[in-house]
């Protein structure tokens, strides 16, 4: 048996969630959809915990370039206005 679900979506799952824990009572990781660094980050935790893990070294290293590239970005987005129109589940995040 696996040691834990993790759905990628939070809205359009909700019913599956709780199914999922009621029927078989597999523990089911309730993180937010893994876009951004704060919700990928917490994504991660819940799996590394989940399975006695630790988040890989390369993974680590990759979060590193990545906050690198949003910093050096930051003056050409910040302030920006944008309008979303999508599935709950990838608009909201």
């Amino acid at each position: 048996m696996a040691r834990a679900t993790l759905p990628l979506q939070s809205v359009a799952t909700r019913r599956s969630r709780q199914l999922i824990r009621d029927t078989w009572g597999q523990p089911v990781l309730d993180v937010a959809t893994p876009i951004g660094i704060r919700n990928t980050d917490a994504m991660l935790m819940a799996v590394a915990e989940a399975t006695g893990t630790e988040v890989p070294a390369e993974v680590t290293a990759e979060r590193g370039r990545v906050i690198d590239a949003m910093t050096d970005s930051h003056t050409y987005v910040h302030g920006k206005r944008v309008a979303l129109a999508g599935d709950p589940d990838l608009v909201l995040g």
